[in-house]
């Protein structure tokens, strides 16, 4: 039987008492690891990635909107945070209409991109354009593909036939026609989530009870959201399942952004993968592989 994991002692203190022994790894589609501890989550990011500071940052902006798990302690790389509510979208059997989860998931993103950005996200500089961690997603794509984060051969068809440099001119160009289309469009950037998967989306009743993995929430084009979440939803539901998220969205997208963020999407897939269990921390507070 696997050992515990070792929390540090503030962490440790924020739990129940004699809840850490019964903790329960979580697949959860996050840079890190989550744990269930009685009726707390335990996250762990990477030593130095920030991503837990991220998360808990996100949780903040947007739970005051939208029904969000509670910061419980934020330390080093560690967050503890109340369960979410509902059930996980990835559950649809546990939902009255399981066809229907698409559609939920459809109407809550659009909920969340019809909040006013000056008011969830404050001052400019609290969020980053694109990424919750000080440096826009774009920015961090280029950085990868330069110096080997990210491998073009692990991209699905089509876009594994290309090189590092042809990716980073692809994106670059992209960024631009994309930009140009939403400025011929009036359309301005929205509050994204960053991250909305399946797996994100929490469901009472066929209508939102809660949302996760939002460290890279923040001002974005609505299409980021839009392509990460097309790509979910067809891999857990099928190609037709888009349908519905679609009619539910409200808003037809531009094939032209949706491409380029399709792509921009399964690039930043590689600089955040999930991670193996950490087991202890250092004095630092971050976990320790």
């Amino acid at each position: 039987m696997p050992r515990p994991p070792s929390f540090p002692p503030p962490v440790a203190r924020a739990l129940p008492a004699g809840a850490a022994a019964a903790a329960v790894p979580l697949a959860r589609p996050w840079p890190g690891l989550v744990w269930a501890v009685g009726d707390r989550w335990v996250w762990a990011s990477p030593p130095g990635s920030g991503r837990a500071g991220a998360e808990a940052d996100g949780l903040g902006l947007i739970g005051a909107q939208l029904p969000c798990p509670s910061v419980v302690l934020h330390h080093g790389e560690w967050l503890v945070t109340t369960v979410p509510d509902g059930e996980p979208a990835t559950a649809p059997e546990r939902q009255p209409k399981p066809d229907d989860v698409p559609s939920a998931i459809g109407a809550a993103l659009r909920r969340l991109h019809d909040l006013d950005p000056s008011t969830v996200l404050g001052s400019p500089s609290r969020r980053t354009r694109g990424s919750g961690v000080g440096e826009s997603l774009e920015a961090r794509i280029q950085s990868g593909l330069a110096g080997g984060a990210i491998d073009p051969a692990a991209l699905p068809d089509p876009y594994r036939r290309y090189g590092a440099v042809e990716l980073a001119a692809m994106v670059r160009d992209g960024a631009e026609r994309s930009v140009a289309a939403a400025r011929r469009a009036g359309d301005a950037d929205v509050v994204n989530h960053g991250d909305p998967t399946v797996g994100n989306w929490f469901l009472s009743g066929g209508a939102l009870a809660g949302t996760t993995g939002l460290h890279r929430a923040g001002p974005a084009d609505r299409h980021l959201d839009l392509a990460i979440a097309y790509r979910s939803i067809s891999d857990h539901f099928g190609p037709e399942a888009v349908f519905g998220f679609v009619d539910a969205y409200g808003t037809d997208p531009d094939l032209v952004r949706l491409d380029h963020h399709m792509l921009v999407s399964l690039l930043a897939d590689q600089l955040d993968p999930v991670t193996a269990p950490p087991v202890g921390d250092d004095e630092a507070g971050n976990p320790r592989p």
